[in-house]
């Protein structure tokens, strides 16, 4: 594979396993079914809950919401650059605020005519060169210049009444990878040219009634990996299908060059796969579905039972399969994690979880051994702490924004 085995780091002398703090906000964390995870904002932790967007310090004090969407429904997942600025969707407009919060700039869209035909998921997607992606509620792909929201070029959704949705699941290089939810033969995700918008390949989903791409949707060092009810294609950047399998599911991570994938999220197992879908460790016993990589090579798994087990507990797992450590949450119900993962250098794992009733935000940090994410393709539900969703090839999990200075976007063509 391009850029080799990532190296380990060594473990943090630090009692692992350990609620560092807590806290909870009214309000589910998004409308959207998979994101609405925190980011790292400059030295804060900023996340959406109900129609805000929130910032709290590191340590878990302070407070700062921000809302600027006309409609007051829930904003999208955030992505971040390297500068702290963030940016997220909502139905009738994309955002920027900086790090304090202030709005940077905003480029308006036209909303649906009924807030249910928004298709919350649509996360932009934030590439190193200055460019931030998204797709609308009528499956329009737009690339839009970070330093003032100016739209650089737009490719129109497909002219089919069989898709419901697009989702700009990730990019990296010259190509981004869309997926249009809907009714197969017209469900489907394109590669994207990332200069002009112009279709590099297609993969066409099989034929299982329904498609969605609810869980994940990654890069594998130049690959697509796309996983929905427990199918994992993984493809390249033109669209072509290099293998398929069926793990029953509902989670993969990069760890160093393989793939953690659960095989049953209950009492089930945890197997490592290469990039060509070979068993090269596992299965193993394992509860929960992998969440994030540590750069120790550490694998991170959630479980989350129905209301009648209660079981609310993260789980830590060596490089070769062995636990490590398991710290039950708590709580009456099922709270699933939503979104990104992040875990800092000093080993402190961010995470969201929604539920109860009446619906509440928690995010929760929690002390590891980990320095940090992988150093892999994919460790992590957007990739990054930053949860820009791009990989750079042949890298491993150095932050796309971090790989070099960041520079502004070329003017829109024709402008």
């Amino acid at each position: 594979m391009a850029g080799g085995p990532h190296p380990m780091r060594p473990v943090l002398p630090v009692k692992a396993g350990e609620i560092l703090w807590r806290r909870s906000f009214s309000g589910n964390t998004s409308g959207s079914l998979n994101d609405g995870g925190p980011v790292l904002s400059s030295n804060r932790i900023a996340f959406p809950a109900s129609d805000y967007v929130y910032f709290v310090n590191k340590d878990g004090s302070g407070e700062q919401r921000v809302k600027n969407n006309a409609w007051g429904f829930y904003p999208s997942a955030l992505v971040a650059d390297l500068d702290g600025n963030v940016y997220y969707a909502t139905p009738d407009g994309l955002f920027s605020v900086d790090a304090n919060g202030s709005l940077r700039w905003s480029h308006a869209i036209t909303p649906p005519a009924n807030i249910g035909e928004f298709a919350m998921g649509l996360t932009p997607v934030l590439a190193p060169d200055g460019v931030v992606y998204f797709a609308t509620h009528d499956q329009a792909v737009g690339a839009y210049r970070t330093s003032d929201g100016k739209l650089l070029w737009s490719r129109p959704g497909p002219e089919s009444n069989n898709i419901w949705r697009a989702q700009v699941m990730g990019g990296g290089g010259k190509g981004l990878f869309v997926a249009y939810d809907g009714v197969y033969p017209d469900a489907r995700t394109d590669a994207l040219d990332t200069r002009d918008g112009s279709r590099l390949g297609s993969f066409v989903r099989p034929a299982y009634g329904a498609s969605f791409t609810w869980e994940w949707g990654a890069w594998v060092e130049g690959w697509d990996l796309g996983v929905g009810y427990g199918n994992i294609y993984v493809f390249d950047t033109c669209g072509n299908l290099r293998w398929s399998g069926t793990p029953q599911g509902a989670g993969v991570v990069a760890s160093g060059e393989l793939l953690a994938i659960s095989t049953d999220t209950r009492s089930g197992t945890l197997l490592l796969s290469d990039m060509h879908g070979n068993v090269v460790a596992g299965p193993a016993p394992a509860e929960g579905w992998p969440v994030a990589a540590g750069a120790d090579g550490s694998i991170y798994m959630f479980r989350c039972d129905d209301a009648a087990t209660s079981t609310n507990r993260i789980l830590a797992y060596s490089h070769d399969l062995q636990e490590l450590w398991r710290l039950d949450l708590g709580g009456d119900a099922c709270k699933e994690i939503t979104g990104n993962v992040i875990l800092d250098d000093a080993g402190v794992m961010y995470f969201i979880r929604k539920g109860g009733s009446p619906t509440t935000t928690e995010v929760i940090a929690i002390q590891t051994a980990s320095p940090g994410l992988a150093d892999s393709s994919w460790p992590s539900f957007r990739h990054d702490n930053r949860g820009t969703a791009w990989l750079v090839p042949g890298v491993g999990n150095t932050d796309p924004t971090d790989g070099g200075d960041q520079v502004d976007a070329p003017e829109p063509q024709g402008d």
